[in-house]
């Protein structure tokens, strides 16, 4: 029997006194070192990172999930550690993705003001407000994966808001359009 579980944490960045360049380089690292460690364990999950906060949900067996969270704790990249939930899962939202980033872009930003937060504060988040976060992001999947040797780019919010209109149009249409062939293949069309 599977013991698969989510695991969704908030931490502050430690490194955010560094210049831009630098913070980048940690990041990437981060996400390269992830990646790699996820695929030899069989955890998938999503992070999320922008104004010095991380935002991260990891999902796998239990005990591979909890002794990864173990290592975030103990890790000095991260400070001020938070569990915002554990919970058991049928399935994965995440499977496609080792570790996939997604930059704050905005569309999550948009979500953010709706709940009357102005910066991305993780650790603010409410239950209901992480679960939609995460649906968001897996709906989103038109948004690229960072490749392994690829830098990491943060996009200012005047740079999100001007690519949000494309990204969410295409969204949009491609889940208009899995619901017609899901109806069709259903019989109801």
């Amino acid at each position: 029997m599977s013991d698969l579980i989510r695991l969704v944490y908030a931490s502050k960045a430690t490194f955010c006194d560094q210049h831009i360049g630098a913070r980048h380089q940690v990041v990437d690292q981060i996400i390269r070192d992830a990646q790699y460690q996820n695929r030899a364990h069989g955890i998938t999950g999503v992070l999320c990172f922008d104004n010095g906060h991380f935002f991260q949900a990891l999902e796998g067996e239990r005990e591979a999930v909890e002794a990864l969270y173990d290592n975030i704790l103990e890790d000095s990249r991260h400070a001020d550690v938070w569990l915002l939930w554990k919970r058991p899962v049928n399935q994965r939202l995440f499977d496609r993705w080792s570790m996939k980033y997604i930059n704050v872009d905005a569309y999550i930003h948009r979500i953010l003001e709706r709940e009357r937060l102005d910066q991305f504060e993780p650790h603010r988040f409410s239950d209901p407000l992480v679960e939609e976060l995460l649906e968001s992001i897996k709906i989103s999947e038109a948004r690229p994966e960072t490749p392994l040797e690829a830098p990491v780019r943060w996009l200012s919010r005047q740079e999100a808001q001007s690519r949000w209109q494309p990204s969410f149009f295409l969204t949009g249409f491609a889940a208009m359009l899995a619901l017609l062939i899901g109806l069709a293949l259903a019989g109801f069309l």
